[in-house]
């Protein structure tokens, strides 16, 4: 799994990472991933917690603390999913008071005078995803645009809305992606919150918005994340400055540039400059170059152009495994 965008010690969350995900989520080849990408410790966490959630006694015990109202035992999404309807209102009753109670005091007095977002996040969030319709999401966003959670706070439960909001229901959906792009406009950082929120945010903002958001970033010179942008949302005018990322810029620039031509030349963006620019990548580019590559061709969603299937199929020996097999599966549909 990917985490673009996130600081490692961010991703070594155990919240974050390791017990996040459903029961589905873990097979072998990603938790060969986490075993590269998290330290020990959240590892370890993950184990314990997924042991412990197999023991009938364990189980037992975490029932009742559940009807006693102790939200800090849902820990994760297969929690969530065990909870009755009740107990999900519950969950979300208190996460609205929580909220209320958190804007009231930053408001009146410039602090939060209480405490335990991160469980009762982790819990509305889970509860969220089990079941979206009965949760009070504009309590939710209520806490996102104010100002009363700092910046850094906000990073993995956005994080986690974007990983699973196709699981969502359409209404709800956009919904919370028109809140993020309100929070997008609305956030004075915009080279921080834009670099760490997963970009299916700006598809709500207009081009002129989108274009404003990029050059904001290119002035703070987050480069990496302009990449990110024209590769959701390719378009001509981008082809010129991806190029010279791509030939002026350090390696980590270079790779997402790399990524960011791809999607252009998919598009049919850039003509000549485009094509022998990609097609140098897969033939002379170093590895993340070309994992970038297969990135944007795993993730098109229309037919891949005839004129670059023959260079990709020689590219499947020089990129990891777990990717190789995606991209051979895309080739092959």
């Amino acid at each position: 799994m990917e985490l673009p965008c996130v600081e490692e010690s961010y991703a070594s969350r155990a919240q974050n990472l390791t017990i996040l995900f459903p029961e589905s989520f873990w097979g072998d080849d990603n938790l060969a991933i986490l075993l590269q990408r998290c330290d020990a410790g959240s590892l370890q966490q993950w184990y314990e917690y997924k042991q412990s959630s197999h023991d009938e006694e364990s189980e037992a015990q975490w029932r009742v603390k559940v009807k006693s109202g102790q939200v800090d035992v849902i820990k994760s999404v297969d929690d969530a999913q065990k909870l009755s309807e009740d107990e999900i209102r519950r969950v979300s009753d208190c996460f609205s008071a929580y909220c209320a109670e958190a804007i009231a005091s930053y408001e009146q007095s410039g602090v939060i005078a209480v405490h335990g977002v991160d469980h009762m996040l982790s819990a509305f969030l889970f509860c969220g995803y089990a079941h979206p319709e009965l949760v009070d999401w504009d309590s939710f966003v209520k806490l996102m645009l104010s100002n009363a959670e700092a910046l850094q706070d906000k990073r993995w439960p956005l994080k986690f809305l974007i990983h699973f909001s196709n699981e969502l229901p359409d209404g709800i959906r956009e919904e919370l992606f028109s809140m993020l792009s309100c929070f997008v406009k609305s956030c004075e950082d915009k080279a921080n919150i834009v670099y760490w929120l997963a970009y299916e945010a700006m598809a709500l903002l207009c081009e002129d918005e989108r274009q404003n958001i990029i050059d904001y970033l290119i002035s703070n010179k987050r480069y990496n994340a302009v990449a990110r942008i024209v590769q959701r949302f390719p378009a001509e005018r981008y082809v010129q400055l991806m190029v010279t990322m791509l030939k002026m810029g350090p390696a980590g620039m270079c790779d997402t540039a790399a990524g960011a031509l791809t999607k252009l030349e998919l598009c049919n963006f850039g003509g000549v400059i485009v094509t022998e620019t990609v097609e140098d990548i897969m033939a002379n580019g170093t590895l993340a170059q070309k994992e970038w590559i297969a990135e944007a061709v795993i993730e098109f969603t229309e037919e891949i152009p005839a004129r670059m299937r023959e260079r990709l199929i020689a590219l499947e020996d020089s990129i990891g495994s777990s990717m190789k097999k995606a991209l051979k599966e895309k080739l092959d549909v």
